[in-house]
C-alpha cells in the first residue's frame, strides 16, 4: 500500500477490490445465480425471440428483465411486483449506505485523532502505530463495500446484504477501538 504523508497511515486496498469476491457466500450465489444471473438477463426482442443481454454494466434495477427474474424468488418473501422489488432492493441500500456513512465519519474522526495525538506528543510510537493501523483497517473494510466502483455508497448491498453489513460493523468496531486509544 502507499503511505499518508502527513499522518504515516498505512494506505490498504489502494487496487480494484472486485465485487465478485464479495458475492462469495451470499444467499444469491447458495442458491445457485451468478453475476450473469441479474446483470445479464434473458430478454425477448420484437420479433419474440430470446436473447441473453449483453449490457452487463447496467443496473438490474433498471431492467424489467432482471426485475422480472428477481421476482421468481423474491415473491415468497412477499415482494409482488416490480417497483416493489426496487424498493426492497432500495431499502437494503440505504441499511448499507448508512453504515458505510458512519465508518467514513469514525475514520475523519480517527484521522483527526491521529493528527492531533501527532502534534501534541501526548502519545507514544507505539500507541500511534496501533491507531494508525486501526485506521488503514477501517479503510479497508469500507473500501471492500463499495466494491470495484469506487465510492458508490451503498449500492452493492444485493451483492452480499449480510456479509456487507458485517464487515461494515468490524470495520466501526476496529475505529472506535483506534479512537479510544488516542481519547
Amino acid at each position: 500500500g502507499s503511505l499518508d504523508e502527513e499522518t504515516g497511515i498505512k494506505m490498504y486496498g489502494e487496487g480494484s477490490v472486485t465485487d465478485l469476491e464479495n458475492f462469495q457466500g451470499s444467499n444469491h450465489q447458495n442458491l445457485g445465480l451468478t453475476c450473469a444471473s441479474c446483470h445479464m438477463p434473458t430478454m425477448t426482442n420484437e420479433n419474440g425471440e430470446q436473447y441473453t443481454s449483453h449490457d452487463a454494466s447496467g443496473s438490474p434495477l433498471e431492467n424489467d428483465a432482471a426485475l422480472e427474474y428477481c421476482l421468481t424468488c423474491h415473491k415468497n418473501q412477499g415482494v409482488e411486483s416490480k417497483e416493489a422489488m426496487v424498493e426492497f432492493v432500495l431499502s437494503k441500500q440505504e441499511d448499507v449506505a448508512e453504515r458505510q456513512l458512519t465508518v467514513r465519519a469514525d475514520l475523519e474522526q480517527l484521522k483527526a485523532a491521529i493528527v492531533s495525538a501527532m502534534e501534541d506528543g501526548a502519545v507514544d510510537d507505539a500507541t500511534l502505530d496501533e491507531a494508525r493501523m486501526a485506521w488503514s483497517k477501517g479503510r479497508w473494510y469500507l473500501r471492500y463495500t463499495y466494491g470495484h466502483e469506487g465510492e458508490n455508497v451503498g449500492k452493492k448491498a444485493a451483492h452480499n446484504y449480510d456479509q456487507m453489513m458485517n464487515v461494515l460493523a468490524q470495520g466501526h468496531e476496529i475505529v472506535t477501538q483506534g479512537i479510544d486509544l488516542l481519547g
